[in-house]
């Protein structure tokens, strides 16, 4: 038991940090041109609201026919459960970066204009750290809502057929499945300690460097 669950507590890290990772990337893409663009601002504010409504269970049948079916079970389930997780991810950062930069002064964009920074270097000096602060606290709350939905996005139900992928969400599924107490119990711990190190060891010193 110990060999399958140290295998499914690290696929699940490599799923949550690669959510986390595209979540970001989405979110700092996305929040800053809707700030700084009135026209996408108009568009995409809508869409977002109404995104952010979904449960991850309302994204399966556009995932699953568009990664599954086209990938296959293996490159295609595993694109799956990254993308199902940054489902419960990235709307929260979108909107933390997209006020933070909304807010900022007006003055930063036209000094930008008048020394001809380009746009990557704009980000990367002005938008990024501006949004830094209201990352952090929105990417903890993302953080643990993806846990939440972990086991969702790593038992993915095609019809009659269940595509299951290593790691501690279909740990704990396929222990509670068999009646398996002692394997539930330490899958639940496990997942808790996780949590619980990611947070202590990654969240709170990042908050404390750049918030305090």
């Amino acid at each position: 038991m110990v060999p399958e669950l140290v295998a499914a507590t690290l696929m699940s890290l490599y799923r949550m940090f690669a959510a986390y990772l595209l979540s970001l990337l989405i979110a700092l893409f996305t929040g800053i041109a809707m700030a700084r663009n009135r026209v996408v601002e108009t568009v995409l504010l809508p869409i977002l609201d109404v995104l952010q409504s979904i449960p991850i269970l309302g994204f399966f049948p556009v995932v699953l026919s568009v990664l599954v079916y086209a990938l296959g079970p293996g490159v295609g389930g595993e694109l799956s459960a990254v993308v199902l997780i940054t489902t419960s991810l990235v709307w929260n950062m979108i909107f933390g970066v997209y006020a933070s930069v909304k807010s900022l002064d007006p003055s930063f964009d036209l000094m930008a204009s008048v020394y001809r920074i380009p746009l990557p270097l704009k980000v990367a000096l002005v938008y990024a750290p501006a949004s830094r602060t209201s990352l952090l606290s929105n990417s903890i709350i993302s953080w643990a809502g993806g846990w939440f939905f972990l086991t969702s996005a790593e038992v993915i139900s095609m019809g009659s057929q269940t595509l299951k992928l290593v790691g501690l969400g279909s740990f704990i599924f396929d222990a509670s499945n068999r009646g398996d107490a002692q394997a539930f119990a330490a899958g639940i711990a496990v997942l808790f300690a996780v949590i619980l190190a990611t947070y202590i060891l990654l969240w709170n010193p990042a908050v404390v460097k750049y918030t305090g």
